[in-house]
């Protein structure tokens, strides 16, 4: 689907243009991020864009994980004040992307 990598570039470009342009407002550039995860997720959810369906799986799991590890980053915001759940939430944040690379690892093993 030609829809899929332009979609995807356009949304790098955002990234990169809220992350450069944002960097006085924390928590509306991570809602900015949120958003573009989430209409990524409907996206490839509605169009699947790759022949296989593991390949379709897969985008949707690091997408997920990526949305995940945007919404733990909120908590490291001036929203919490409790330290002790800010470490306990960046441990969560670790635990989640070393799932993530061990999944995409073993991916790559069995192709």
């Amino acid at each position: 689907m030609i829809l899929y990598p332009v979609v995807s570039l356009v949304r790098k470009l955002m990234l990169a243009l809220t992350v450069v342009f944002m960097q006085e407002s924390t928590t509306f550039s991570l809602f900015a991020v949120n958003f573009q995860i989430l209409a990524m997720i409907i996206m490839i959810g509605l169009t699947e864009p790759f022949a296989k369906k593991r390949d379709n799986a897969i985008d949707l799991f690091n997408e997920a994980t990526l949305l995940w590890v945007n919404y733990t980053m909120t908590s490291f915001t001036d929203w919490m004040s409790d330290g002790d759940m800010r470490f306990n939430l960046g441990w969560s944040l670790i635990a989640v992307t070393i799932f993530n690379i061990l999944i995409n690892m073993l991916v790559l093993a069995v192709d």
